[in-house]
Order: structure tokens, then sequence, then C-alpha cells
């Protein structure tokens, strides 16, 4: 359908991760909120999908967040690792970012740990329809959307003005 249209052209627009070295170099802030609003994007479909198991074009839908949470997943995680990494190596950032590039870690161990039931799910209802076990699945996909969300808005107001602040002069000035 449309919807499932619309949502496969946003995550085929970013192709993040799939180019030969980082997109995000050029400009780290602006690479990472938009593939943020990828992720949102994902994160309110897969969100109408729990809340509606009988959607219509469920199993188009599911396929779609299932490529997401596979392939672009990892990569989106990987990005933002190269990015604390920076903030690691920058003597200006070391000490400040200590704890904000372990609770960012931490929290994309978590989004890959809680997205192995919904991928799960999501392979069922791709192909029969509907998740073996839709409760599990329902509660599942909430709880990652819960969870991604508040790591997008740690994201946005931590870790990406720590970033933002690290960024050569002339990266700042394009903004």
């Amino acid at each position: 359908t449309g919807e499932t249209a619309v949502l496969r052209g946003t995550l085929e627009r970013g192709c993040i991760g799939r180019t030969a070295g980082p997109k995000w170099a050029a400009d780290p802030i602006a690479f990472a909120m938009a593939e943020q609003a990828r992720l949102q994007k994902v994160l309110d479909s897969l969100e109408a999908l729990a809340e509606n198991l009988h959607i219509p074009d469920r199993q188009g839908r599911a396929a779609v967040i299932l490529d997401y949470l596979r392939v672009d997943l990892p990569f989106y995680t990987d990005d933002e690792e190269a990015m604390v990494a920076l903030l690691e190596r920058r003597p200006c950032t070391r000490h400040a970012a200590a704890a904000l590039v372990a609770e960012t870690r931490s929290e994309h161990i978590a989004l890959r740990t809680l997205s192995i039931p919904v991928v799960e799910g999501l392979e069922d209802i791709t192909a029969i329809g509907l998740p073996l076990v839709p409760e599990m699945f329902v509660v599942a996909a909430l709880i990652l959307c819960e969870f991604a969300r508040m790591h997008v808005h740690s994201a946005r107001t931590l870790l990406l003005p720590l970033i933002a602040a690290s960024v050569p002069d002339s990266v700042a000035s394009r903004r």
C-alpha cells in the first residue's frame, strides 16, 4: 500500500552505512539527526503494527521494518559508536564524555537485544501474517519503541551537543 511504499522510500533514501567511508564525516550532526528521523519513522510504523496486528499490508510493512532492524539498526549504532569514539580521542571532550560514552554503548547493546524478539515476530508476520505469540510480539515491540525513543532523546540532548562542540569550525560554520 501507499503507507508501506512511503516508509520504504524514506528508509532507502538514507542508505546508512552503505557507502565507502563514513557518510557522517562531513557533518556528523546533520547526519545523526537524519538517521534519527529515519529511526523515528520505523518506530512509528512498528508501534502502529503492534497496536493493530490486522493493519492493512501488515506483511509488507513488517518486511520493511524487518529490513531496517536487521540491516540499518546495526549501521546506525555502528555509526554512532564511531562518532562517540571521536569524543574519546579528543582531549577537550575525553573526560567530559566518559560517562556518556559508556551509557551510549550500553544503550546500543540494549537496542540490539530488545530487537531480537521483535525481529522474530516480524519474520512470522512476513511469513504467515501474524506473530506466533502475538502478545509477546506486541509487548516486545512497544518496549523497543519506548527504549529507542528514549535513546534518541538522550542522543539529541546529550551526545549531539557534545559532538557539535568538538567538530571542526569548518563544519560548524556550514550550519
